[in-house]
């Protein structure tokens, strides 16, 4: 019911006033923590543990190593959030975890999602999963039922799905997601851009500086491009460009702005942009 604590070996250091000092660990080592009014139950367990503290308060910090694996407990008809890593440096207040950071071939799993990174910063009172640094040469990846996302940096809010990546950002939309209309449903899509917010509940994706999709011979560049999952719409603001293919031929799009409706299926080309005319569209590949 309580912290529980176990190991091949255990050396336990006490405060005058019993609180727990020191704590180091050996082989097999498991570290349990009891659920507690808004926190769930949690569990980790990892071949070294050396965790300290202070009288009066108890252990404070804990630093776990080799084949860790952390467990949170997400509810009764859910399977628990784990994740894996080489080592793990936990905060504690009592039996609350206030933050958790993965170093080493960070893997991260609950139900619908993944991710991997070479750090992860977990941060429970948030609900925020912070991936930085490459693993073994690649970078942070999240991926859900709808999207796969790659970039230098994404924090991931696990209520609600919303991730926010930036550096170098690469995604790929399911082809079993919604997505706009005007694409082949039964591909995937790519879009690349400096930066993403993605709205996993509303299933709106916007994407910012240098932003491009492509899916075939379908491309569509501009600075902003935002992505309507739900009801597959599309708009592209900021010198949009598109390549479609069109009734067996290729047209070329140029405006400031370029809207796709899927519900009446229309694309419209709106505001003219340097050297161009308004809405222009010709049979031309698009240029660099």
């Amino acid at each position: 019911p309580g912290r529980q604590m176990a190991g091949e070996s255990l050396t336990l250091a006490l405060a005058a006033d019993g609180s727990l000092t020191s704590a180091i660990g050996r082989d097999g080592v498991q570290l349990i923590l009891p659920a507690g009014e808004g926190t769930p139950a949690r569990q980790v367990r990892a071949r070294g543990l050396d965790a300290t503290g202070e009288s009066g308060k108890g252990l404070s910090a804990a630093s776990f190593r080799d084949d860790v694996e952390f467990r949170e407990e997400t509810g009764a008809k859910t399977p628990p959030r784990i994740a894996r890593s080489q080592a793990l440096v936990v905060s504690l207040d009592g039996d609350e975890v206030s933050s958790a950071v993965f170093t080493g071939r960070v893997r991260f799993e609950e139900k619908g999602l993944t991710a991997s990174a070479g750090q992860a910063r977990y941060e429970p009172a948030k609900g925020v999963l912070r991936l930085h640094g490459t693993d073994e040469g690649a970078s942070p990846q999240v991926r859900d039922d709808r999207i796969t996302i790659e970039a230098a940096a994404i924090a991931v809010t696990l209520e609600g799905r919303s991730m926010d990546a930036a550096g170098d950002v690469k995604t790929r939309l399911d082809a079993s997601s919604t997505s706009p209309g005007l694409l082949n449903r039964e591909q995937p899509a790519n879009v690349s851009a400096r930066r993403l917010e993605y709205e996993g509940d509303a299933q709106r994706a916007v994407y910012t500086g240098a932003a491009q999709l492509w899916q075939g011979d379908t491309a569509i560049r501009a600075e902003r491009l935002t992505i309507d999952q739900a009801k597959g719409n599309l708009l592209a603001s900021g010198s949009a460009r598109s390549t479609l293919s069109l009734d067996g031929a290729t047209s070329v799009g140029r405006a400031e702005e370029i809207r796709y409706d899927d519900e009446t299926r229309r694309l419209t080309y709106v505001g003219a942009i340097p050297d161009a005319p308004v809405g222009a569209i010709s049979a031309s590949p698009v240029g660099a």
